[in-house]
């Protein structure tokens, strides 16, 4: 199947960006986003605020190109449900990963691969076709590889535990909605709409109790310009364009896909906090990034095949 007058397949949306290449594209960008987070909190900026503010640079990024094409921009009931689950949604893990335990918060968001094959067989009707099974059996498997130093598996005990999870559920509906048949595909609106919800709920969310931060005095001068450099390149090198592969991945993939392919991002952090922070990747580690690793190319070989 072609776009109409141009010759191209439909996999090839504009010429050159592929939906699945896109996801895993995010993926990199959301496996790395701890760089520009511990850059900013190191400043003496709460995390809450550096990612409300780092938002609205990438709003402000993303303004002059709505504006030139407000003209299809779609902001139906369901565009605006998908905004919220994914904004919000970003909210809550960005949260998560601020004020609780960083492995339980990780399994327990990566589990969405789970809800979205329950929810899109739902919802859409859509069947657990055996490869997709296989994808997250290996997903998971890999994640739990990695995160079973202590033993056990990291049930939901704290408000972060249960923010990661209830986060990783919400892009899992998101992603469903997306595929839901009769959709319009309206990335643009969809991105746009995520990150206004996404300002305020980032910054609201640190006000609840628990939090492990609070508003502090940045000290001295030359860390306020480091911290405020940060805060523009987080907006607009991490968040706009991982929010902008994401929701175009999902606009063009099955849910299922879409939860697998992002699963990549926990091969991605283990390997860049090796490099960087000489944390430690031993066998355990890699043998975990193996099995995440084969379940994206389980659905990369199988959508390929296709």
């Amino acid at each position: 199947m072609t776009l109409p007058g141009k010759g191209k397949p439909t996999h090839l949306m504009w010429g050159w960006l592929r939906p699945d290449m896109a996801v895993l594209f995010s993926a990199a960008m959301w496996g790395t986003m701890w760089i520009p987070a511990r850059a900013m909190s190191n400043g003496g900026m709460d995390s809450g605020l550096a990612a409300a503010l780092s938002t609205l640079v990438a709003l402000a990024a993303l303004l002059p190109h709505v504006l030139r094409n407000r003209s299809a921009l779609v902001f139906s009931r369901q565009v605006w449900w998908i905004s919220f689950l994914l904004g919000f949604g970003v909210a809550m893990y960005w949260e998560a990963m601020v004020r609780g335990n960083v492995a339980r918060v990780v399994l327990l968001f990566y589990l969405m691969p789970v809800w979205t094959v329950i929810l899109a067989r739902l919802i859409n009707g859509e069947a657990a076709t055996p490869r997709r099974l296989l994808g997250v059996v290996l997903g998971l498997g890999g994640m739990l590889v990695v995160f079973s130093a202590n033993g056990s598996i990291p049930l939901p005990r704290t408000l972060a535990d249960y923010m990661g999870l209830a986060s990783g559920v919400a892009w899992a509906l998101a992603f469903v909605l997306c595929a839901r048949p009769g959709m319009e595909k309206a990335t643009l609106s969809q991105l746009f709409g995520s990150l206004l919800i996404l300002a305020p709920s980032v910054w609201l969310l640190t006000l609840l109790p628990g939090s492990l931060e609070s508003m502090g005095a940045v000290e001295g001068q030359a860390s306020l310009v480091a911290t405020l450099v940060w805060l523009v390149v987080f907006g607009l090198v991490w968040m706009l364009p991982g929010m902008f592969m994401t929701l175009f991945g999902a606009d063009h993939l099955q849910p299922g896909q879409v939860a697998i392919f992002l699963m990549a991002e926990v091969v991605i952090a283990l390997i860049s906090s090796a490099i960087l922070l000489d944390e430690p990747l031993g066998p355990r580690e890699v043998a975990g990034a193996v099995l995440i690793l084969s379940a994206s190319l389980v659905e990369f070989a199988g959508k390929r095949a296709k």
